[in-house]
């Protein structure tokens, strides 16, 4: 059997996914947590939100996550008049973007805009990173084939997070879709754990 043929058969492929699972990319779950004297958590009493915004929001309108990844960059070199790419440097890119489905009421995107607000105000005073950093924890599901479990497998956390930039809304007059809206957050740490 050829490679191809084995790559496609069905039985290689149920026991290549019932030894070692599957990721499954719509099932995540995300969690905001202000950190120790981070001012964030008082967020969602205030108004505009009054009670409005819970902590599980932003798992349920979380459209998509894009998690921080890495390139090896490359400089050109002549080897016997022939250029070619040579590996150079690995780099780590840093961006953590969530896509949100907007409320009616912008609640959910003002939410973003008074925690920018906490790191600068209007007079442009800064606060300190530990008043308003938080920790984003975002754990993905697999599967595990035959026992028909779904469990947490990775968890990403990441602490002493803001939200750097915070999209405008998008309106299309020919897709009647629900509005959403992207968050890239800045923040210190990175760490994976696995609860396999």
């Amino acid at each position: 059997m050829g490679f191809q043929e084995e790559k496609y058969n069905i039985d290689t492929m149920k026991a290549n996914i019932s030894k070692l699972g599957v990721m499954l990319s719509s099932h995540y779950d995300i969690a905001i947590l202000p950190e120790g004297g981070s001012l964030v958590g008082g967020l969602f009493r205030q108004p505009p939100l009054n009670n409005k915004i819970d902590f599980k929001d932003f798992s349920i309108r979380a459209t998509k996550v894009v998690l921080p990844g890495k390139t090896i960059k490359t400089a050109t070199s002549k080897v016997l008049a022939f250029d070619y790419e040579h590996p150079s440097e690995k780099v780590f890119e840093k961006t953590l973007r969530i896509t949100f489905l907007n409320d009616a009421s912008n609640l959910l995107r003002n939410f973003f805009y008074n925690w920018q607000n906490l790191i600068i105000d209007g007079f442009g005073n800064h606060r300190f990173r530990d008043e308003y950093a938080c920790t984003i924890r975002i754990a993905s599901e697999y599967q595990n084939d035959p026992k028909r479990q779904v469990r947490f497998g990775s968890i990403y956390s990441f602490r002493g997070a803001y939200p750097r930039v915070v999209s405008g809304n998008e309106f299309l007059s020919t897709q009647p879709n629900p509005v959403e809206f992207d968050v890239e957050f800045d923040y210190l740490i990175e760490s994976t754990e696995s609860e396999r």
